[in-house]
């Protein structure tokens, strides 16, 4: 506050106490004599020239000094009240200082107005707080439960593998028991001084097959006897009728 203001501040203070004049009256002497400093001209012009911003931090900093000037702390709240980044917290307690330093000020009424809106930013950005919290929550949950089914996803793949690979492993042990026992045979028979006249079924015979997805009584020949053309034998080999379609899991027997 600059020697002018301050000897203007301390008229008034005397005119209060020698004269008698009414606190209300004070208050605006007082004002008036704060709204004369150059720093508060300066928050003012910069305020009346649309730099809402700079005026803001020029009367916080007045504030900052002087924590009694009520007209600055008043201009100050309301540009904390309505200039973004909006601050309705810093605000309101503007706003209650300002009826501690002033009140009989005839700008009250203004500050309690003031004071209710704030209240009302303050709860409804509490109220965005806690669904932006439940929304954020929300989505959370919804990745968790895409993952998860994912995984289940990926084991039903695992099980499904595991039973084909196990499908498999029993044909091929089976196989390898039959091959066991035409082996076991031979020897025994000639180990005996015996002569075979007939080797002991095939290890290959009566062998099963499942049936997959796009499969077909052609395909199957091929590929277990590199010869399509042995369909009729499995297609008579399992009673398979004419123009019958096969079905995905389906056991076939391959003589």
């Amino acid at each position: 506050m600059n020697a002018k203001s301050l000897i203007l501040t301390t008229l008034c203070m005397a005119l209060f106490l020698v004269v008698g004049c009414s606190r209300n009256a004070t208050v605006e002497a007082l004002e008036s004599a704060m709204v004369s400093d150059a720093a508060f001209q300066e928050a003012l012009e910069q305020q009346k020239s649309g730099d809402l911003v700079g005026a803001r931090e020029s009367f916080g900093r007045i504030v900052a000094v002087q924590p009694t000037n009520s007209i600055a702390r008043l201009h100050y709240a309301i540009l904390l009240q309505d200039v973004p980044p909006v601050d309705p917290y810093a605000a309101l307690a503007n706003y209650e200082a300002y009826l501690v330093i002033a009140p009989d000020s005839d700008k009250v009424s203004l500050v309690n107005d003031r004071i209710q809106k704030a209240r009302q930013q303050i709860s409804k950005r509490f109220d965005e707080s806690l669904i932006e919290d439940r929304e954020n929550k929300i989505n959370s949950y919804i990745v968790q439960i895409r993952e998860l089914n994912n995984k289940i996803s990926s084991l039903e793949k695992d099980v499904e593998l595991g039973k084909k690979l196990l499908a498999q492993s029993e044909e091929l042990r089976k196989e390898e028991v039959s091959r066991n026992k035409r082996l076991n045979y031979i020897i025994d028979t000639l180990s005996s001084g015996g002569v075979i006249t007939k080797l002991p079924e095939s290890p290959n015979a009566n062998r099963t097959y499942i049936v997959k997805r796009g499969d077909t009584l052609w395909s199957i020949a091929r590929e277990m006897y590199g010869d399509p053309n042995r369909n009729v034998d499995i297609e008579a080999a399992n009673g398979i009728k004419e123009g019958e379609k096969l079905v995905e899991g389906q056991r076939l027997i391959i003589p």
